[in-house]
């Protein structure tokens, strides 16, 4: 691959940097077996057993949202103390054991604890704010590319999870399937184990095509403006409000989705099988559209390419207006092309302004707001199904919320702000 990194201590043939992208997509993968959409799968099943209505057995799933959200600063701030490789094994361990652990489910209280509290708890490690941070501690060049092949890790898990689980939940039931999905989640710990690592020093690197000398970690030492010394003074900032206003809109009408995808196409008709593969081919899509997203945004503005995506994302709710499966498989693959390209954008702009010294909990606080507005949004969905019998009210009060996501994001100042633009008016000078 030729000297890939700058300025490095020494020329590796190939880069470690990617060894860690593809051990962290593949640790995405196994993963999503806990993450939001796997929930719908459970939804009618848990409703029937415990006799709760749709909105209550969603309560769990928003509040997981919810708790993850909290996490999100504290989870960031540790990685950024004590370096990724510890924090993603060992939540990973917590996570498979709470997971496997709603096999002995017996009340809503008891989901709520264990899939609402301690899953979303123990999974921040996990969460995009950590991945971000660590594969942006090992590319300046070519960022957004190895955050969106990461998360591309996940996606596939989306495609090829969803179906297996609706199926072994139909071999067996779903107190093991909870088993099966805890046992996958353990199978990604040696992984993270013996490849990932904290920093480009630990292997004598400097960051991929940082531009400049390194400092003693091995991390690029010329950012823009805004580079953060400490996570309260981008609090002070105006681009930080607006990658977290939008971002928040964002979740409120993406995130319920995730939950909601498979109710609503067995009440149009839908198997909860055919179903459950409208939501991993939605989930599959996200890595055809962080392919194209990735490589673009880093050779153009991101915050234009955001803004392009969220009015794709308002229109991709019209899509809904179609009934039968036409109508659940085209929004699929509008939705699922595009919705993990607004977290690639958003994050890719934010390590661009304010630098990799306090990432995590930089990128915990934007995910904070993303996924308060989520958890509002998805008990939202639940309580307006009760109220009027469909989903079709909330759906159309999602879509007409993306648009107003559009403004805010055109408005941050990057050419100003990052480190990008930065270094090329520093290099005309």
């Amino acid at each position: 691959m030729g000297n890939v990194c700058g300025e490095s201590l020494r020329t590796p043939r190939i880069y470690y940097g990617w060894f860690i992208v593809v051990s962290m997509a593949a640790i995405g993968f196994l993963s999503s077996s806990a993450r939001g959409g796997v929930y719908g799968i459970f939804i009618p099943l848990l409703s029937e057993e415990f006799d709760l209505s749709r909105a209550a057995v969603s309560l769990p799933a928003s509040i997981a949202v919810l708790s993850g959200g909290l996490m999100g600063p504290f989870a960031g701030w540790i990685f950024d103390r004590f370096g990724g490789r510890k924090v993603i094994t060992s939540t990973l361990v917590l996570l498979a054991l709470s997971i496997a652990s709603l096999r002995y489910t017996n009340s809503l209280i008891f989901l709520i604890a264990f899939y609402g509290i301690l899953a979303p708890v123990f999974g921040s490690g996990n969460f995009m704010p950590i991945i971000a941070a660590l594969v942006s501690r090992w590319f300046y060049r070519h960022r957004a590319t190895a955050i969106g092949i990461v998360l591309g890790g996940t996606s596939m898990g989306s495609l090829f999870m969803l179906p297996l689980i609706t199926r072994i939940l139909f071999i067996t039931d779903w107190r093991t399937t909870w088993l099966i999905l805890g046992i996958l989640i353990l199978v990604a710990v040696p992984l993270a184990a013996a490849v990932v690592r904290d920093d480009p020093a630990v292997k004598g690197l400097q960051p991929y095509g940082v531009p400049t000398s390194g400092d003693q970690h091995g991390r690029a030492s010329s950012y823009g403006p805004l580079e953060a010394k400490g996570w309260q003074q981008s609090l002070r900032t105006a681009p930080l409000w607006q990658l977290m206003g939008s971002f928040a809109i964002c979740g409120f009408s993406g995130m319920p989705i995730l939950i909601h995808m498979i109710p609503l196409g067995t009440e149009r008709g839908l198997s909860p099988t055919l179903a459950a593969t409208a939501l991993g081919l939605m989930g599959s899509l996200n890595l055809l559209g962080m392919i194209f997203a990735g490589p673009i945004s880093d050779r153009m503005q991101r915050k234009t390419l955001l803004g392009l995506v969220y009015i794709v994302l308002a229109l991709g709710y019209l899509l809904l207006l179609i009934n039968g499966p036409l109508g659940i498989f085209s929004f699929a693959i509008v939705f699922g092309t595009f919705i993990l390209c607004t977290g690639l954008l958003t994050m890719g702009l934010t390590a661009d302004i304010y630098g990799v010294r306090n990432l995590g909990t930089i990128l915990g606080i934007v995910l904070l707001c993303h996924t308060l507005a989520g958890s509002t949004g998805t008990y939202l969905a639940g309580w307006l199904h009760d109220l009027t019998g469909n989903y079709d009210l909330a759906f159309t009060i999602f879509g007409i919320c993306f648009l107003g996501a559009m403004p805010i994001s055109l408005s941050i100042q990057e050419r100003k702000y990052s480190s990008r633009f930065h270094l090329q008016r520093t290099r005309i000078n």
